[in-house]
């Protein structure tokens, strides 16, 4: 992932917001979304509201039809709806890793104030190199049919056989 000079990291979405395209029948196909880049758009979401003070271009939602567009309020709602997703995705993922304390220490080399960085930490992440290349394969070429369950993964949709 490269990053932009603000920090913010140019690859979070994929080109296709992160769906997967299923087949429905020969005439018709259905998105499917994967929870870490509905995440990703969420965080995407929050940022541009922080950073553009509000004013951003709703990623995602560029539809003239689409009421995110034009009602303030159920802009509102979509922002709240984020918060949730990503508070779900930090809780469930669950990162233990340890982050440390730095010690700012007196002339006697007394603790006088602490505080956790995690700066230096290393996180175990996983490859998401596979998530971003289903998604936009699935937008070249959908895969079988299927309709997610609640708790399936990309692997069950990945696995459907062809109907």
């Amino acid at each position: 992932m490269e990053e932009d000079p603000t920090g913010w990291a140019t690859r979070p979405l994929a080109e296709n917001g992160g769906f997967i395209e299923t087949q429905f029948n020969d005439m018709f196909n259905v998105q499917v979304g994967v929870s870490m880049f509905h995440t990703l758009h969420c965080i995407e979401r929050v940022r541009g509201k922080i950073v553009a003070n509000g004013t951003e271009e709703m990623h995602s939602h560029h539809d003239p039809l689409n009421t995110l567009n034009r009602d303030p309020e159920a802009r509102q709602l979509h922002l709240k709806h984020c918060l949730d997703c990503i508070v779900q995705v930090i809780m469930c993922g669950c990162d233990e890793t340890l982050e440390p304390s730095r010690f700012h220490l007196d002339k006697q080399g007394n603790i006088v104030a602490q505080e956790v960085s995690p700066e230096g930490t290393i996180h175990m992440c996983k490859n998401t190199n596979h998530l971003y290349n289903l998604v936009l394969n699935s937008a070249k070429k959908p895969l079988p049919s299927y309709m997610p369950k609640p708790g399936d993964t990309v692997e069950k949709v990945d696995s459907a056989p062809a109907q």
